[in-house]
């Protein structure tokens, strides 16, 4: 095909549409991911709350195929368990460090502080960051399932262990305290 045969008219036309389609493509994705990330804020913001009288809150997670949770008032925050660092001569229970938005924490293995399997790191990918007075740890777990509102008067006495209470499904309540120092 020579110049001559081309329509530069057309062809610039064809070419301007394609780009205001692109642009179009580009604004939706931007207001796709501005929900998004308001969905988000929201989520996290109804999660902050102070939970119901006779409740706790708590946020929900697996380890090992078993449902555990903390308390919010001890979670600081939760990241990906990206960019892990181990550490030579430290507990069996201490997987590595981390750096997150507010410093370097120490992550812990629930596997081992709680005697459920063999070290495996394959399985954890998400690193809740918990506080304990002034200090800060991790605990890399299998996934969150969420914040949850526990009636105080079904909790269960626990079995021995880092526990402070049962839940009647089953899910275990952790005593961030004592995984700290069991860790130490």
């Amino acid at each position: 095909m020579s110049a001559a045969n081309v329509d530069f008219a057309e062809l610039y036309a064809r070419l301007d549409a394609a780009e205001r389609a692109l642009e179009q493509s580009e604004e939706a994705a931007e207001r796709r991911r501005a929900e998004i990330l308001q969905e988000r804020a929201l989520a996290i913001g109804q999660s902050r709350r102070q939970a119901e009288p006779g409740t706790l809150a708590v946020m929900s997670f697996t380890v090992a195929g078993a449902r555990y949770a903390v308390p919010f008032d001890r979670l600081d925050q939760v990241v990906e368990c990206a960019g892990l660092c181990g550490l030579p001569k430290v507990p069996e229970a201490v997987l590595g460090a981390l750096v997150v938005r507010t410093g370097i924490v120490a992550v812990l293995d629930p596997k081992v502080l709680l005697g459920l399997a063999e070290r495996d790191l394959s399985d954890l990918r998400v690193v809740l960051v918990l506080k304990d007075g002034g200090e800060r740890f991790g605990l890399a777990v299998e996934a969150t399932e969420g914040a949850l509102e526990l009636p105080l008067k079904s909790l269960k006495a626990p079995p021995a262990g880092p526990y402070t209470g049962l839940a009647d499904d089953g899910l275990l309540v952790l005593d961030v305290p004592r995984l700290g120092a069991a860790a130490a």
